[in-house]
This record gives C-alpha cells, structure tokens and sequence, in this order.
C-alpha cells in the first residue's frame, strides 16, 4: 500500500503538470500519453499481484490497452473500442490454447495465471481508462484529472485513517488490512476535495 501511497503521489504531480502545459498549449494528446503510461504501469502492477511472471501475455494486454487508447482519440472511431477489446482478449485466449499444450501440470498453472490475469488486465484496468480518456479529449484534461485525484483521495485516506485507527476489517479473506474505518476516512477525504475542486472551479 505504501508502494501504491508513493505512486498516487508521483501521479498526482505529472497530472498536474499536464494540466499545466495542457492550459498553456491545448494538447491533450500530452495527457492521453500520461494516462495511457498510468494504464500500462497499473496493469503491470495487477498482473504481478495475480502471479503473472510477465512474457507474452502481458506483452498483448499492453498491446490491447494501446489499441483501446488509440479508439478513444479522435483518429480513431469509439465504436471499434469492444471489437479491439475482444481481439486482444483472444490473442491472449489463442495463446494459452497452444501454450497449454506443450507444459506440464506445474507450467499449466502458470499459463493459467498469466492468462487469467492478462483478461483481467484489460477488462478491469484498459477499459475503464479508456473511457478517462475518452473524457480528456472531450472536456478537457482538468476534468480527467479531477477524477485520478479524487479517486487517489481515496485510497491515501484510506490507508492513513486505516493505518492510525483501523480497528474493524471489511472482508478479512479478501483484503486483510482494509477496514471500516479506513475505508469511511477514504470516502471523507474523496468527498472534501471533490467539493472544495467544485468551489474552485471557475464555472
């Protein structure tokens, strides 16, 4: 989590230069390449968290991720976003067919992992990035990046509320250092600075 902690940070601050030069110069395509790098790292990080040791499966749910990116620019017709997506998916799909067959039981359970996590990839992370960036390009960066804040809000809150005075686990099974407290103390902090993002926006 402190790992995740330092990485919202780092985010946080490249969003706001974006803002910066995207204010300055108009070129969203800075923060697509920002957000599209933010996709890329956050997949990585899902996929080693689900036992994936990387290779040609994650190779593809990169592609896939690119490919869905480029959909949601203005070169590129949205529609063709579910068509890009289940192509990749199948890639990966095609992949672990062939690939099953030739590894023994220890090595099937790798490929399962891997290929588990590299559908996992695209439809849990790909995917819904790609409608943030869909946002980007057709209200502006700041809008975009007024969600990536709000939504590390939460998980900074969370993790310093839980950290001091989490007491009462959520889903212990699921994910054992999350609490209750920690998980309202998340949804406090997201609240106050969507509100206070409102107060100053200037319209």
């Amino acid at each position: 989590m402190r790992r995740r902690i330092l990485f919202g940070l780092i985010l946080l601050a490249a969003l706001g230069a974006v803002v910066a030069v995207d204010r300055a110069t108009d070129a969203a395509w800075l923060g697509s390449l920002v957000v599209l790098a933010m996709t890329i790292m956050a997949q990585r990080e899902l996929m080693t968290m689900m036992g994936s040791r990387g290779g040609l499966p994650a190779f593809l749910a990169n592609l896939g991720a690119i490919a869905v990116f480029a959909a949601r620019t203005p070169l590129v017709a949205a529609e063709s976003t579910t068509t890009i997506l289940t192509g990749a998916v199948l890639l990966l799909l095609v992949w672990g067919t062939f690939a099953l067959q030739s590894r023994g039981a220890a090595g099937q359970a790798a490929i399962m992992k891997s290929l588990q996590s590299g559908v996992m990839a695209l439809g849990y992370v790909a995917l819904p990035l790609s409608f943030l960036l869909g946002l980007a390009w057709e209200m502006g960066t700041v809008v975009a990046g007024a969600i990536v804040l709000a939504s590390k809000c939460g998980d900074m809150g969370g993790y310093l509320v839980g950290s001091l005075i989490g007491r009462h686990k959520v889903m212990p099974k699921v994910s054992p250092n999350k609490s209750w407290q920690g998980s309202f103390g998340g949804l406090a902090l997201t609240i106050v600075v969507v509100l206070g993002l409102d107060a100053a926006s200037p319209g």
